[in-house]
């Protein structure tokens, strides 16, 4: 079997993270997880930017509408549903 591995290390990049308020029990802790990973992989708190909104439904518009703004150089979507 081929692996390939990239560099984990995402210093000086910015990104955004969308995430679902419903079932926030859950989102909350997606969220946890994925600042504390980039964290770890050498991204500063300040280039990590949280934006929240209703359902998991409303992520791709709110993610169309902010990476039009080329601001970051990736977004992270969070959401559960039943």
């Amino acid at each position: 079997m081929k692996e390939v591995k990239a560099g984990l290390i995402a210093k000086g990049l910015k990104f955004g993270i969308v995430i679902s308020r419903f079932n926030e029990f859950i989102t909350s802790g997606l969220l946890s997880g994925a600042v504390d990973t980039l964290i770890a992989h050498g991204v500063e708190d300040k280039d990590i930017e949280t934006y929240y909104c209703p359902g998991s439904f409303e992520i791709p518009g709110l993610v169309n509408q902010i990476a039009k703004k080329k601001k970051y150089d990736a977004m992270i979507c969070l959401g559960a549903s039943l």
